[in-house]
């Protein structure tokens, strides 16, 4: 049995299976099974019937409130392009489920209940945004999903006195504003991500059995918000006598994330906790099955990542027995399963995706926040309105009432508090497993009971199943200043090296992507960009006065120019479509770039002042990182056009297009060496290589387990600059253009990438 899944047979009799699927399951199965189809419900018409009819009672309206004929509204900025398919429709169809069935169960005090969602500015949060806050009367309530729209919308919502529930939003700026300290209107329906991790550690040392001799290591998704928990929580699970092997991080795009993986074991790690949801979780599992690892890595996840729709990702990637090797992860998982059918509300919530033909990929933990949010909101205007009446309740008297309010959303399926107002996200939390439902339709698959399969719009699905293990639980207040706040051991400082010049560089240690300018010995160093959008990707004018960079700062990402201390910056492409990685011709003239705008990667250039803006290899693959011949002549780049990522070449105008790399390989990220006699990449096992321009004569440079990326040449073609996770965390190195005598340039927490020598 692998670690991964590890169970204690002892603590599986305790939980004796109470909460898993039983009949409701089975009549999920046969709905699914025919890949019904997922309605939108019509309007409720059934008459109201007394709240008493509930399986359980909101608190009663105050004596002689009437509100039939009302309408009460609540408005979701829920953007499709920042959830999911996976999370939006689910959300989606709980919110109207639950609406029909509370309208046909008394409404709100009489009144009818509406949930109101935007349409027409399909994925952009702020339009929506500016949209219902200025409707007459404003909402006095609004939600937000996620910790980006968190942080965007914090400060507006704090100056219009809007309060907001933020569903799937855990990051530390998200509910206490960028300084981490700011009581503000935003409010997290689940613990900050530092939290969880936190709560993670109290059960590692609650079991020692499990886990004897703790060392964790975190592979985090490339975001502040995760690389933020990892750190935050960090000197707490230290004094719980917990281990750290490091912390690491990858991209969603990413496949092989060996070298991540191996660095943390090396050091020690038996349990990898990832901040990552979507596709990484699965990614992870999935690398650690590669290895041969799963029988001496725990894997333990986020709350995001605890949710079906993330076992329905990886649920292609089979072990031995036959179950997916994400099978058994941990993780918290503050609101309750569907498996949990002893909940009276969990039980409603069956009976309801029964009734609508829900399949069961949208029985997920967005289906089930439809419906407990829905509930909480009843709840939370109910008492508002009994408190000052019902035509006074404002922003600013519901979020007294969030403040305050101690509620169980449909009988537990939520534990609601936020400690009188002292917190901004849940104070409970609990550890749960992931796993799959048996063909016995009661029990977990596992040895003698197979995976059940059901057929949803023609592909057959395993059915997830969440199975807590503790119950909900004090989580520890670990953002900066918390109660629980832990310092972190002080590492041994690193002895640095040194080279000559002066080097910009991408960095996250400010919670978010700004560019720094440091001297080649670390000194000087300077936030050149200081903004709380996103920075990055700066390259140096072959003049040395300017710097290029792309940042998010007008909404999109653009390609923007600043002088070398940081001033004047300008935005040079204006396009909705992203526009990234700027690369400068060798005579200053033009900048090469990847634009997004034509709906693919496709390498543009344009003049230095941003006119002129052309499509250079107009291509239906992805093209990107240009890099240009110290001649002119030629830009080379990396494409997936043959369709395995490999290094191209091509004439100026875009012509000529040259695979240089074989087709088996996946190389990415290039850069010409100034006497234009090699090109150095990123190889398929993220080493440093280095090749002549026709591509011949390939060398691997690094040959480390870890991951070096980025490569970037010195003015005078002696050294190699590029980042490495060697030793825990993306920072800055350089070496010799032999690959000899490597130095490390950057010591901090955060990751350092992206650099640029000055000429």
């Amino acid at each position: 049995m692998s670690a991964i899944r590890s169970f204690h047979s002892d603590q599986k009799e305790t939980l004796s299976f109470r909460r898993l699927i039983a009949l409701v399951v089975v009549s999920t199965i046969l709905l699914t099974a025919c890949g019904a189809p997922t309605p939108t419900p019509a309007p409720a018409t059934v008459a109201p019937t007394a709240a008493s009819n509930l399986p359980f009672t909101h608190t009663a309206c105050a004596q002689g409130v009437d509100l039939t004929g009302q309408t009460v509204s609540f408005y979701h900025i829920l953007n499709p392009d920042d959830q999911v398919d996976t999370v939006y429709d689910p959300l989606r169809a709980g919110y109207a489920d639950a609406a029909e069935y509370f309208n046909a169960h008394g409404g709100i005090c009489g009144g009818t209940l509406e949930q109101v969602f935007d349409e027409t500015h399909w994925g952009d949060s702020q339009a929506i945004y500016d949209l219902f806050s200025a409707l007459d009367p404003k909402p006095v309530v609004v939600t937000i999903y996620g910790s980006g729209d968190g942080v965007q919308l914090g400060p507006q919502l704090a100056e219009d006195e809007i309060p907001a529930l933020n569903i799937r939003g855990g990051s530390v700026a998200s509910a206490y504003g960028e300084d981490g300290q700011t009581l503000g209107w935003v409010f997290a329906a689940n613990p900050l991500y530092v939290d969880q991790v936190g709560a993670f550690c109290d059960y590692v040392v609650a079991n020692p059995d499990r886990f004897p001799h703790p060392v964790i290591g975190f592979l985090n998704f490339d975001d502040a918000w995760a690389q933020t928990a990892s750190e935050g929580a960090l000197g707490y699970c230290q004094s719980l006598g917990i281990g750290y092997a490091g912390t690491s991080t990858f991209s969603g795009g990413d496949g092989y994330i060996h070298p991540h993986i191996q660095n943390l074991v090396d050091t020690g790690a038996n349990i990898i906790y990832t901040n990552s949801h979507e596709n990484g979780p699965a990614l992870v599992a999935r690398n650690l099955f590669e290895m041969g690892l799963q029988d001496k890595v725990t894997l333990a996840a986020v709350n995001r990542a605890m949710d079906p729709y993330v076992a329905f990702s990886g649920e292609a990637d089979l072990d031995a027995n036959g179950l997916p090797v994400i099978n058994g992860m941990l993780g918290s998982m503050p609101v309750r399963s569907l498996a949990e059918t002893d909940n009276p509300g969990i039980q409603l919530i069956n009976a309801q995706a029964d009734e609508h033909q829900r399949p069961v990929t949208i029985r997920t933990d967005g289906y089930i926040f439809g419906w407990s949010t829905t509930d909480l909101l009843i709840e939370a205007y109910i008492q508002t309105g009994n408190r000052v009446g019902f035509d006074k309740i404002t922003g600013a008297e519901m979020k007294k009432t969030l403040e305050n309010i101690v509620y169980a959303p449909l009988d537990g399926v939520e534990q609601i508090d936020f400690q009188g107002g002292a917190r901004r996200a849940l104070a409970a939390d609990r550890i749960g497993e992931m796993e799959y439902l048996g063909q016995d339709g009661k029990t977990s698959a596992g040895t003698g009971n197979p995976p059940m399969m059901v057929t949803v719009d023609g592909k057959q699905h395993m059915v997830p199943m969440i199975v807590p293990l503790t119950d909900y639980q004090p989580a520890p207040d670990l953002r900066t200043g918390g109660a629980d706040s832990v310092p972190a051991n002080t590492p041994t400082p690193v002895a640095l090296g040194a080279v000559s010049g002066r080097i910009v560089f991408q960095t996250n240690r400010d919670g978010n992507h700004e560019i720094y300018l440091m001297n080649g010995d670390g000194t000087g160093l300077t936030n050149l960009t200081n903004d709380p959008k996103n920075d990055g990707h700066p390259a140096w004018s072959p003049d040395g006065k300017k710097i290029a960079f792309e940042s998010n700062r007008d909404g999109s990402v653009d390609i923007w120019v600043m002088n070398g201390d940081g001033s004047g910056l300008i935005n040079l492409t204006h396009d909705r479509g992203d526009d990234e990685s700027p690369a400068w011709s060798p005579d200053g003239k033009k900048i090469a770039f990847l634009s997004r705008r034509d709906g693919n990667d496709e390498i543009y250039v344009m003049n230095a002042d941003g006119s002129a803006q052309t499509n250079l290899t107009n291509s239906p693959a992805n093209e990107g990182s240009p890099s240009w011949s110290p001649d002119e002549a030629k830009i080379a780049f990396d494409s997936n056009r043959d369709p395995n990522d490999g290094i191209f070449v091509m004439n100026a105008d875009g012509s000529g297009v040259i695979r240089l790399t074989d087709k088996s390989e996946g190389n990415i990220w290039s850069a010409w060496s100034p006497d234009g006699q090699q090109i150095a990449f990123t190889g398929p096992g993220r080493d440093i290589s280095i090749m002549n321009p026709d591509g011949s004569d390939q060398i691997d440079l690094t040959k480390g387990p870890a991951d070096d990326s980025g490569p970037h040449w010195s003015p005078d073609g002696t050294q190699i600059m590029f980042w490495s996770n060697r030793d825990g965390n993306n920072e800055l190195y350089a070496m010799n253009a032999d690959g000899s005598n490597p130095v490390r340039l950057t010591d901090n927490p955060a990751d350092d990438t992206w650099a640029s020598w000055a000429p």
